[in-house]
């Protein structure tokens, strides 16, 4: 039994996990992606070939549903943004970051 597509807040209904699907869904809610998406779906597929392996298509296509899903969710993209810049951030940035919050009579490295 199929569940019926969960739109959570967002006009969009969530699209299917296919490649036709999910363009259609960027064109509605990022069209400005839509040239970042066949880039990177021409290399997953590319990739695939390469590799003899349809994992990095599973992967594109995970990708871009998560993308879009953000996007369909305009009060995830602060979370998921500020989630994704803690992950890629340098790590003296970090430790920068880190010490300043914590105040200039204590880091992480000193325990009180």
């Amino acid at each position: 039994m199929r569940r019926a597509a969960s739109t959570h807040g967002s006009a969009l209904p969530r699209p299917q996990q296919t490649p036709d699907s999910l363009r259609a869904a960027l064109a509605a809610v990022d069209p400005a992606r839509l040239e970042e998406m066949q880039a990177s779906k021409d290399d997953a597929f590319a990739k695939a070939v390469e590799w003899q392996s349809l994992s990095p298509v599973q992967s594109w296509v995970l990708t871009w549903a998560r993308d879009i899903e953000i996007a369909r969710r305009p009060a995830w993209e602060y979370a998921f943004g500020a989630e994704e810049a803690a992950r890629t951030a340098p790590t003296s940035f970090l430790a920068e970051v880190e010490s300043k919050a914590l105040g200039p009579s204590r880091t992480a490295a000193q325990p009180s």
